[in-house]
């Protein structure tokens, strides 16, 4: 789902954000194909300076796909009210471009309040039964829940991103690690993963789910019948990363990994909404 560029961006977010950009923070912003953002001597592509300046007012950056560039956009109505110069690419062409990429991205931590930590999977507890069902009327902000389980969604999928891309280049692997992309962001929903990333030994592609939760490692996490069924189709090269634990104030976030040609096998699928016609 689309997000939308916050209001209450200010001065010290956009220069939070160049400095990011300055210093080489992944992310998944590709370089501009227009214009600039020229800040001392240097050029930066607009959609990367608001992308990481939404997430530096909210907690949560936003994604290529979430908004748009260019003339006449609020992207660029921001940066232009805030007091920063944005520049035709055939100007000044002496003044450097920072490279903000995928491949150009440093190891630095999309968010490096916290470590993921890998454990072991749970044991699945196959002799449990399904508790008696309650029906109680409940008031819920279900905007409010939707906006809270896609922030959680993102930072778990940063998380696991830049662990992916830290450890295929902590073994030498920076040409693999170069290529790893979030595609949840780059092409959006729809694919059936989140992350591409690759095996080190054979150079396969991995496509990796990430299911990210407050909760403890038992938590149920949902699926949909598109994830369910790529999984049935692409098996061999799917992984889901179960993220838990994760705490605005903890350093430590804990995952583990489901993977291999028998992932289906390792799960136990509720069925939980139908879609209904009448016949």
């Amino acid at each position: 789902m689309r997000r939308t560029i916050p209001d209450g961006i200010r001065e010290e977010h956009i220069l939070a954000a160049l400095e990011d950009l300055r210093s080489g923070v992944a992310h998944p912003f590709g370089d501009s194909t227009t214009y600039d953002v020229l800040f001392a001597g240097k050029r930066y592509p607009p959609k990367a300076v608001v992308g990481l300046a939404a997430g530096k007012l909210t907690g949560s950056r936003l994604g290529p796909s979430d908004f748009r560039g260019g003339q006449d956009t609020i992207c660029f109505r921001i940066i232009r009210k805030l007091g920063f110069e944005i520049v035709p690419k055939s100007d000044l062409q002496s003044a450097p471009v920072i490279a903000t990429n995928l491949i150009a991205s440093s190891p630095a931590a999309l968010n490096k309040r916290h470590h993921l930590v890998m454990r072991p999977a749970p044991k699945l507890n196959s002799g449990r039964q399904l508790s008696a069902r309650a029906f109680v009327s409940l008031a819920v902000d279900y905007e409010e829940v939707d906006r809270k389980h896609r922030e959680l969604g993102r930072t778990g999928e940063e998380l696991v991103f830049d662990h992916e891309v830290n450890s295929l280049r902590s073994i030498g692997r920076a040409d693999l690690a170069a290529q790893v992309e979030p595609v949840s962001w780059t092409k959006g929903d729809g694919l059936g993963y989140d992350i591409k990333s690759y095996d080190p030994s054979t150079g396969q592609e991995v496509h990796i789910e990430v299911k990210t939760t407050c909760g403890p490692a038992e938590t149920p996490f949902y699926m949909s019948a598109f994830e369910v069924d790529y999984i049935t189709l692409c098996a061999a090269r799917y992984k889901i990363a179960r993220v838990y634990n994760y705490r605005e104030d903890k350093g430590d976030v804990y995952y583990f990994c489901i993977d291999g040609a028998d992932v289906l096998e390792q799960l136990e699928l509720t069925p939980v909404s139908y879609r209904a016609r009448v016949r």
